[in-house]
Parts: structure tokens; sequence; C-alpha cells
């Protein structure tokens, strides 16, 4: 006989389910406070979890992720490229091929980053769930706290790789940019152009 498993947000009443809700998806921005067990959530709520602290908050914010403002300018390029539009504007303002180069710089680097870690992560914990395994590294890189309760349980690497991350996060990919990056005097050439296949 099969057993049927009840939704863990099934056992509150509706406002208690949108005022839950609500809370979470605030918290998951930085917070990290929690008022269910996040261990019990299912998976399309965790992976909503995710998305929600891999971007993070607001610029000049303690909150890590790739900013709210990151990901706007990312999809106002989308936007004026499917349009066919040269120049991404909003509000009948252009936006700087700096800012937007600079917005696909931080969001492929945080992705790749954030790879990278679940990936020595799955390594030394073959048996725990990867979308575990994803949480725990975005919620370290976005700085918000919350666990689904497995971090005290992993080895000494992955807990080191997660403190990296934490640290990365806090710092945030534009800091580390501005640091790492030197500036360079603008070359007055530049090489032939050539189409590559799409």
């Amino acid at each position: 006989m099969a057993i049927r498993v009840v939704p863990y947000l099934k056992r509150y009443t509706w406002f208690q389910q949108g005022l839950t809700s609500f809370f979470q998806s605030v918290t998951t921005r930085t917070a990290g406070f929690n008022t269910i067990d996040i261990g019990q959530l299912q998976q399309p709520t965790l992976l909503l979890f995710i998305v929600l602290m891999f971007i993070g908050a607001a610029p000049m914010s303690a909150a890590g992720g790739i900013k709210v403002t990151t990901l706007a300018l990312i999809l106002i390029y989308i936007y004026a490229k499917i349009k066919g539009n040269t120049y991404p504007h909003i509000f009948k303002t252009s936006i700087a091929a700096k800012q937007i180069s600079q917005a696909m710089l931080i969001f492929i680097l945080a992705i790749i980053i954030n790879f990278i870690a679940a990936f020595i992560i799955t390594i030394c914990e073959p048996k725990v769930e990867f979308l575990k395994i994803i949480f725990e590294v975005v919620s370290a890189f976005g700085t918000v706290g919350l666990s689904t309760g497995i971090t005290a349980d992993l080895t000494t690497l992955s807990k080191i790789v997660l403190i990296c991350m934490m640290l990365l996060g806090k710092l945030g990919l534009f800091i580390l940019l501005a640091i790492f990056q030197t500036p360079k005097a603008e070359s007055a050439y530049y090489y032939a152009k050539e189409e590559v296949q799409l």
C-alpha cells in the first residue's frame, strides 16, 4: 500500500500558507530566519528558494547573491536583443554597455563558482541529495543562513567549501572584480572582426 505524502504547507490554513510563503520568500534574500522546517519542504519549493537566494537583494545592502539590479540589467539586455534594439534601454534611458558587460560577468562567474562548489561537495558527499547540496551552496553564497539540516553531517572539506562560499558571498563578486582588475589604457587599434557560427 502506497503512503501518500502530504506537502508540508498543506498542514496549515490558507492564511497561514500565504503568510508563511511571503515571510520565507523575503527571508531567502538574506535574513536567514525560518518559521518552518526547511528540510521537510518539497523539491519545487527548494528550487524556488535556490533561485531567490541566488538573486539576493538590492545593492548597498547586507545581502549576498548577484543582486536584483544585475538580474534586471540582464533581462533588459535579453529583451532588447529579442526586440532587435541595438541599445538596451528602460524608461527612455539607455543603459551603458559597460554595465551590461559587468552584469553578464557577475552572473556567469556566480554560476561557475556555485557549480564548482557544488561539484566538490557532491564528490565528498555521495549519499546526500543533490538538490540539498545545491541549496546549501547557494545559501552560503547568498549569505542567507538557511539549511536543510545536512550541514552538521558534512565532511570537513565540504564545510571548508561552504565557508569559502560565505566569504565570497559577503565580499561580493563586483568588489572582488574591482580589486583584481587592473585599469588598462584604451587601445588605439583593434583586430579584424570575424563572424562566429552560432
